[in-house]
């Protein structure tokens, strides 16, 4: 398949349930170079995706196994920066907050108004946020 259709089918594919795509280039029989295509889904959503890869891909055959996944509790929470007003997700263990960033889709969006470096800006903010006492503890 293309590599152009990659974009598209991963766009597809998360707009129809998928609750992450990706991608990892492998080397299949015979040394020939591939790309598998990862999908993770819940159950329920298991059927409309198998159609979105059969009808929109050339696959003509798919793997499939169980996959469990363990995740840290989080929270989002508006902060006021001095970039303007941003959603900063924080990550908790036991009760403790043990990390935190600055929503990927906000920096990305004030990087874009303001034509600041994204890098530079996410460092900024995180820098901005560090001794804020906003979360509760």
């Amino acid at each position: 398949m293309s590599s152009e259709v990659y974009p598209y089918i991963i766009d597809k594919l998360l707009s129809s349930g998928a609750q992450d795509v990706y991608l990892t280039p492998i080397v299949m029989k015979k040394g020939r170079p591939a790309i598998k295509l990862s999908v993770l889904h819940t159950e329920e959503k298991e059927k409309d995706l198998n159609n979105v890869l059969f009808n929109e891909t050339t696959t003509i055959g798919l793997r499939k196994y169980k996959v469990e996944k363990s995740i840290l509790d989080r929270n989002i929470k508006n902060i006021s920066t001095s970039y303007g007003e941003i959603r900063i997700k924080a990550c908790y263990k036991e009760g403790n907050m043990i990390k935190y960033k600055p929503e990927f889709e906000d920096v990305k969006r004030i990087a874009l108004e303001k034509n600041i470096p994204f890098i530079r800006l996410y460092e900024d903010i995180k820098m901005e946020i560090k001794d804020l006492k906003v979360w509760g503890e």
